[in-house]
This record gives structure tokens, sequence and C-alpha cells, in this order.
């Protein structure tokens, strides 16, 4: 087959945001699992405090494989963040072709602070072989010690945080939430998939006890929080309809997190720096799950929202990056949940306001 040289530029491009998107990845799962393997990994930790969800957790991975949602806050509306976000596309796509295996490593070996993996394969099926010491080997469930793959199920959703009609140019504004929009209706669809076998996964009948009281109170147990995804997932299809409503909705990046979290995903959030959208999500992402998960009250939420961004380690990211302590927004600003306090907002962003 003859390899044109303009084709041979796009596979190198295709390549490296592949590569991109996986090195991703791998970073969130591996920390997962090593959460996971200490029995420190609870998704639903609202409804129980129970190690045995890290253990669930590994069990959901050599059946249903693991979900990876990527978070977009990329603005289409500007040409260099579409070009952007279409690479990211079809990069997160790719990882459709990517398997995970665990093996252990010889005795006497140990992992050290990283997970140590190899990759085998080629783009069309990849292999990632992550090495375990032989007491983390042990804690996995018999299907993935024998061998067993886990698939990725890669998910993007995208949103820009200000609003695309804020752009100048009527062209730019359709062109940007034509991409948004189709970006985020098979994210959708993904999700919904995801959800309908994560749920047959958890009320399998082959794990509920045979004597009917054990079996109710199990029932009872796994559905509560079932059915509050359920709930949830509504709210997405919601969301999405007022999406395709062209009306602004970043309420809809909150909502597939949440979602995704409850399910256990593995969550990249990106922008186009890696630092200030980044920042405001990373820290709206932590606030909610100290919030759901450990008993932050509801009144704090904004306290600990603006203490997470103005001190730690979000803030001194940014002056190491642009040797600024502060988070710059150009245009519109964004919405209040977004928001940074104003003693870490750009002055001259601020003269905006």
């Amino acid at each position: 087959m003859l390899i044109l040289e303009e084709d041979l530029a796009l596979l190198e491009r295709r390549d490296a945001v592949f590569s991109q998107a996986l090195a991703t990845f791998l970073t969130g799962f591996t920390q997962q699992l090593s959460l996971a393997l200490d029995g420190l990994l609870n998704a639903t930790a609202e409804y129980s405090k129970s190690n045995k969800s890290s253990a669930d957790w590994l069990e959901q991975l050599s059946y249903l494989g693991v979900l990876a949602l990527f978070e977009s806050l990329l603005d289409p509306s500007k040409p260099d963040e579409m070009g952007a976000l279409e690479d990211m596309a079809v990069g997160v796509d790719d990882l459709r072709h990517v398997s995970l295996r665990l093996k252990a490593l010889p005795p006497g070996s140990c992992m050290g602070d990283c997970i140590p993996f190899s990759i085998e394969g080629s783009r069309q099926s990849l292999m990632v072989i992550l090495s375990l010491d032989s007491d983390s080997f042990q804690k996995l469930p018999q299907k993935l010690q024998a061998g067993g793959s886990i698939k990725v199920h890669p998910v993007l959703v995208s949103h820009a945080l200000r609003s695309l009609s804020s752009t100048d140019l009527e062209s730019n504004q359709e062109k940007a939430r034509g991409l948004q929009l189709s970006v985020n209706l098979e994210a959708v669809s993904a999700l919904k998939q995801y959800y309908r076998k994560f749920r047959s996964f958890h009320l399998d009948k082959n794990k509920m006890p045979d004597a009917s009281a054990a079996k109710v109170a199990l029932l009872d147990k796994i559905l509560k929080p079932l059915n509050a995804l359920e709930e949830l997932m509504r709210a997405v299809e919601t969301s999405m309809k007022i999406h395709q409503d062209r009306v602004e909705n970043v309420g809809f990046l909150g909502l597939c997190s949440e979602a995704g979290s409850r399910m256990g995903a593995t969550l990249v959030i990106s922008c186009l720096k890696g630092t200030d959208a980044t920042a405001m999500s990373l820290t709206l992402e932590q606030v909610v799950l100290l919030t759901r998960c450990h008993g932050l009250p509801p009144k704090s939420f904004q306290t600990a929202l603006s203490v997470m961004r103005s001190q730690g380690v979000r803030i001194h990211n940014n002056k190491k990056n642009t040797n600024v302590a502060k988070f710059i927004f150009t245009g519109a600003l964004p919405p209040r949940l977004y928001l940074p306090p104003a003693a870490v907002l750009d002055s001259a962003v601020q003269s905006q306001q």
C-alpha cells in the first residue's frame, strides 16, 4: 500500500495525540488501582464505608472493563482550540483499541512508587501489561489473576467555560456548537451503554444469596446507590436535551463527571494549557467529592472551593507554569462555580466585570 507524505504526517499527529491520551489515562488508572489494592477506593462512600467497595471495583474491571472519562474544557469557538478538540476526540476514541492485563512480578521484586508497565501489539490492538508484586497480585479477582484482560471504554465530554455566543463571528459559533454537540451526543450514548452493563453487573442473580431475607437486605443495599445513579443518568439526558436546544449548559460536565465517579471511572480533566480552566474544574470535582463522600457540610462548599483555589497545589502549579500566582481568563468570565476568588483572579480580567 502506498503511503503519501501527507498521510504519514497525519499518522504521526494521530500517534502523538493518542500517546498523550494513553499516558494521562494510565496515570489516573494506576493511582486508582493502587488505592483499590490498599482497600481505599470507594466511589459510593455516602452509602457504605466498607472496604468491600475496592474489591467490587476490581471485580467490575474483570467483567466490564474500565470507564475512561475525559473532560475537555476547550473552547471550540477559537480556531486553535477547535483543532485541539478535534484531535482530542480522535485520540480518546483510539483508546477503544487498548486493553490492560495484570501480571505478577518475580518473587522478591518490589513495585516501588509506580506500577511498572510494558506495551505490546499495534495501533489496532494494543495491550498494556501492568506488573504487580506478588502480595498485590493475590488481591486480584481470579479472572484477572488468570490473565483476563481489562477493556478500556473511553468517553469524551466537552464544554467551554465561556459562552460560545461571545465569539464575534456567527460562523465560528455554529461550527463550535456543532463540534461540541457531536462530541457530547457520542459521550451520552457511551455513558448509557456502560451504565446498563454496570447495573446488570451489580444486579446479577448469580451473586444473590439463596435465603430470601438475606437477598432482600442485599438488594436494598445495592439499589440505593444504583437508583441514585439512575436519577443522575436521567439528569444527564435532560441536560443533553437542553444542550441540543442551543442553550449554554456547563452543568452538563458536572453531571457526567459525577455519573462517571459513581461508576468508578478514571477521570481526566484538560483544557488548552492545563492550568486555569483545569484548576477550576479539578477543585470543583474535589469539593463535590468531599461533600458527597466525606461529610463536608454544604454550607462550607464555597469556602472549601475558595481555599483550594487560592492555596496549595493548583495556584503553585500556575505560578510554576506562568510565573504568576493568578488565574487568567480572557474574554467572558466563567460561570460562578468555575470562577476563582478575586485575590487570585488576574487584575486585568477583573476590570472586565
